[in-house]
């Protein structure tokens, strides 16, 4: 497989999907394959940004005032054992607390999450189709960054419940087209 590419559970061809950056890989079980090296320029850490004490950091309050209702994200990171690619496109909605998204593209047929928000936390759970119609579900918690532009990134730990792998993974807003 050609450098910075990673073959994923669902089989499809990198050429019809680039996934996201492989980020390291956060305890996925011996057989979930290898992370391939992402190009320098490219590669955004999954991990960027965190401590080990990230639950007595303060919260940026440009974070607990960013809006993520009508917004859309891409992936822009991913562990090899996650499905999400470059291509696949999330739509959140925000209702008070209540948070939910559709998504789909590349590996993912059809995506669903639910969950609640709290401040700059995201915590849901996922279920979706893959292309080869298995369903794959589990829990994520995010964490807002707003990035310099006003954009939205997201910095999530995610952990399979339908399977044994977990991981880590980076999406951001894609700007509204005007």
């Amino acid at each position: 497989m050609p450098d910075g590419q990673v073959e994923t559970d669902a089989g499809f061809s990198p050429a019809e999907d680039q996934p996201a950056i492989a980020a390291p890989d956060a305890g996925a079980s011996a057989d979930a394959g290898a992370t391939a090296e992402a190009e320098p320029e490219e590669a955004i850490d999954a991990e960027e940004g965190t401590t080990e004490d990230n639950e007595a950091e303060a919260p940026d309050p440009a974070a607990v005032k960013a809006v993520i209702d009508g917004k859309v994200f891409a992936a822009v990171a991913n562990t090899a054992s996650g499905e999400v690619g470059r291509t696949t496109r999330f739509h959140y909605r925000q209702d008070g607390r209540m948070i939910w998204a559709e998504y789909s593209g590349g590996a993912v047929v059809r995506g669903y999450l639910v969950g609640t928000r709290d401040g700059d936390r995201l915590d849901f759970r996922y279920s979706h189709l893959n292309i080869n119609l298995q369903t794959a579900n589990g829990v994520c918690a995010s964490k807002l960054e707003v990035l310099d532009d006003g954009s939205i990134r997201l910095h999530e730990t995610w952990q399979w419940e339908s399977r044994p792998e977990r991981g880590t993974s980076v999406v951001e807003e894609i700007p509204a087209r005007s």
